[in-house]
């Protein structure tokens, strides 16, 4: 990505330190406690992980700022790295089907054939079906 690029993008918006070590509490209290709705035990890992969590968001969140911005930085690489392999999934997936099938049926839904005899490609509308209630409800 050029520098003019990476310019133009906003700062990623980063959480507090304690909504950060809350976040991360809340997920490892989870992954914790998961196991004992199956009848296992807890896991207490993460129980302590959560507790790592917790207790410096609540006291001394400051101390989390260097967690929250290495957690922003491995998103943003994870964003440079998934995000062009989904948009190639949805062009392949989607968008070239789809223009594939729609060209061998002979299809033209935008009307981008040129017609050199053609005087404009104006679109005339029927007169009638444009009322002011047709403006009501639009979406």
């Amino acid at each position: 990505m050029s520098d003019t690029q990476q310019a133009n993008q906003p700062a990623p918006k980063m959480l507090s330190e304690r909504s950060f070590g809350l976040i991360f509490a809340a997920i490892f209290l989870v992954i914790a406690a998961f196991p004992l709705m199956f009848g296992g035990g807890l896991r207490q890992w993460a129980a302590m992980v959560a507790g790592a969590f917790a207790v410096p968001a609540i006291v001394f969140p400051a101390v989390l700022k260097p967690l929250n911005i290495a957690w922003v930085h491995f998103g943003q690489l994870m964003h440079k790295i998934i995000n062009p392999i989904l948009m190639g999934l949805v062009f392949f997936v989607a968008v070239l089907p789809t223009g594939l099938i729609l060209k061998l049926l002979g299809k033209d839904p935008m009307r981008r054939k040129l017609d050199p005899s053609a005087k404009s490609y104006w679109l005339e509308r029927d007169a009638n079906s444009v009322t002011k209630d047709s403006f009501d409800n639009q979406f």
